[in-house]
């Protein structure tokens, strides 16, 4: 297929989909209205989950039946670095993969705390720094479509190990490690972080400091 085939083929699809908006709105339909929620029912509601399903009409008044969704706490990633810019990761066994894995520190905010409280508690129980400067790097959505949760992501620099950890139940085996900034972008495409919300974490903070990069 010619260039200019390619191009005329994009140029009739974009008409279309505007042309298909141009109907929508003559109808009065707005899509990005919000969805109307009917109906709400627990499905399972404990210490670690509250999973509901509700009865959702969408602006065109179709009707999703049930539409599942995650209510969980906020959390906290910590992007926490040593004077030598050595980045601070635990190692931990991750039950959804049920791999051994490098994760950044962090975890749930709990009721009453606040996410920089709550950073600076993750980083010392999990890892056993602390931090002598912090700065909240963003507050983003975990998951648009099925979760109603904010992920906050903090630098901390000036990381020192100087704290007592205090493991949860379950991060029994989980250890500290250290590993310099260039290595962990080294390893970023052969998976040596694998949680799409910590390689986010960490390209967030490092753009913060001037550090980004990007090949």
């Amino acid at each position: 297929m010619k260039l200019d085939e390619t191009r005329d083929g994009l140029s009739q699809l974009c008409a279309r989909n505007l042309f298909d908006i141009a109907i929508l709105s003559s109808q009065g339909i707005n899509m990005t209205t919000k969805w109307r929620t009917l109906k709400e029912r627990i499905v399972v509601k404990d210490r670690w989950i509250d999973l509901r399903a509700e009865k959702c009409e969408t602006p065109s008044g179709a009707l999703l039946d049930p539409f599942y969704t995650l209510h969980l706490p906020d959390l906290v990633f910590v992007v926490a670095l040593t004077s030598n810019e050595e980045v601070v990761l635990v190692r931990e066994y991750r039950h959804g993969i049920k791999e051994t894995v490098l994760n950044l520190p962090g975890g749930a905010i709990e009721p009453g705390e606040s996410p920089i409280a709550a950073a600076k508690r993750e980083l010392a129980e999990e890892a056993g720094f602390t931090a002598t400067r912090w700065h909240q790097v963003a507050k983003v959505a975990a998951d648009v479509g099925r979760q109603n949760n904010n992920i906050y992501i903090f630098i901390a620099t000036g990381a020192s190990c100087d704290a007592i950890r205090n493991l949860d139940t379950g991060e029994e085996g989980m250890t500290m490690e250290l590993l310099q900034i260039k290595g962990l972008y080294k390893g970023l495409s052969d998976g040596i972080l694998p949680h799409a919300g910590h390689i986010s974490a960490f390209l967030l903070a490092m753009s913060s400091i001037g550090r980004l990069e990007l090949k």
